[in-house]
């Protein structure tokens, strides 16, 4: 059976995609107590759970940027500085605000180059906000990125698309700078059909957004809606049978990604414009947040065994790591000299993969060429599947592919 990129992300195979959507429904059409309380209840178990005083829950991470950087009221045409791989999704949030987007290079571990981002504040002035994105659950170099700030003028917010749990010296991701932004997208760490969260130590900052949140908050018909696209995405076409059906009709890989990636466009049909999560969204990420324990212990036992089977002197380099940080398990991006002809190799035993597509840079008018660090990450990195929803066949299957494939 193949083994897809993305199986089923929440929160453990005990509680499969179909039985969660019907057991959360069924709460919120009865229990009229849960429904109206939800999204507090939700709030806290975040905020207790990454040791914050306040999450204010949004209806997708852009919105949360949004909310902060209108909170944060700086002058128009502010520079605001990114890495050059963030997502592009963000550049919305960030015109809205009237700020003036600038991009940093990547070092090697994928998050922003300190040393980079000084030269090109030097270069073009100081002042303004830094979003420091955590990659692929690895937490960026706050300390160094936080010295920047206070020599430069900057506000720094945190990008924890991917870092939900992270760690970095002791402190949780998102409580080091000013604010943090969490996503619940489909495939985060904790999924509500397209949520996110600010979570920020500051009180002042916190009333702002959460009065922004409060004035448009989502209706549960629309989340109904996502809750129906989410349960036929995930148990016809991209869970076990579903992805076997379609890794058959597309053996071209190009065009089953380019299949998939439309389907993913019809889903987000079901997203809105509001600014605030629904109960029925906070009831579902209330259940993965309480199985959080037992889904990273899982995560952490595969990260384990495809360390073990890449081992340390093969083709296959594994994911950068740093000392005195707790790793968010959100992908498992490799280094190989030639991540096509690996792609290809996998593909055809049926082990789904990712060309760099986390890595590709947003389009800056100078072009990737002014952006080394980016530029070596998408021709070497690759994705492979990672999550709590492969069962200990398909573990093995990885990892015995892994480790045939980094000794050539």
């Amino acid at each position: 059976m193949p083994v897809p990129l993305l199986p089923d992300p929440i929160p453990h195979r005990a509680f499969s995609p179909l039985v969660r959507s019907s057991w959360v429904l069924r709460r919120w059409l009865t229990d009229s107590d849960a429904r109206s309380n939800a999204v507090r209840k939700f709030e806290e178990a975040v905020a207790s759970r990454l040791g914050v005083p306040h999450v204010i829950a949004t209806s997708s991470g852009r919105v949360a940027l949004r909310a902060i950087l209108e909170a944060l009221d700086l002058e128009r045409g502010s520079p605001i500085w990114l890495p050059v791989n963030t997502y592009d999704g963000l550049l919305p949030a960030v015109a809205a605000s009237g700020l003036s987007p600038r991009f940093a290079d990547i070092a090697a571990d994928y998050n922003l180059d300190p040393e980079d981002l000084d030269h090109r504040i030097a270069r073009e002035g100081a002042g303004g906000v830094l979003v420091a994105t955590h990659m692929f659950g690895l937490p960026c170099r706050l300390e160094a990125l936080s010295n920047t700030c206070s020599r430069q003028g900057l506000v720094m917010v945190e990008d924890c698309a991917h870092a939900f749990g992270t760690e970095a010296g002791g402190r949780t991701a998102g409580v080091t700078g000013i604010a943090g932004i969490l996503s619940f997208q489909a495939r985060k760490s904790i999924n509500t059909l397209g949520g996110g969260a600010v979570v920020t130590r500051d009180d002042a900052l916190a009333s702002k957004v959460r009065s922004m949140i409060d004035r448009n908050r989502r209706k549960g018909a629309r989340a109904l809606l996502q809750l129906a696209t989410y349960s036929i995405e995930r148990n016809l076409l991209f869970a076990a049978p579903g992805y076997v059906a379609t890794h058959m009709i597309f053996e071209n890989r190009g065009l089953f990604e380019g299949a998939r990636s439309s389907y993913g466009s019809l889903v987000g049909l079901g997203r809105g414009d509001t600014m605030g999560l629904s109960p029925l969204q906070a009831m579902l990420g209330l259940a993965q947040v309480d199985a959080w324990d037992v889904r990273k212990a899982r995560l952490d036992r595969i990260w384990a065994a495809y360390d073990a089977a890449i081992g340390n002197d093969g083709l296959v380099e594994r994911p950068p790591r740093q000392k005195e940080t707790g790793h968010g398990r959100y992908m498992y991006v490799v280094r190989v000299p030639d991540p096509a002809g690996m792609a290809d190799r996998l593909w055809k035993e049926g082990i789904g993969t990712a060309r760099g597509s986390p890595l590709v840079p947003c389009l800056d008018p100078a072009g990737i060429d002014s952006y080394p660090g980016v530029r070596d990450g998408v021709a070497h990195a690759l994705q492979i599947p990672f999550a709590d929803g492969l069962n200990d066949r398909q573990v093995e299957r990885v990892a015995d592919a892994l480790r045939r494939l980094s000794r050539g």
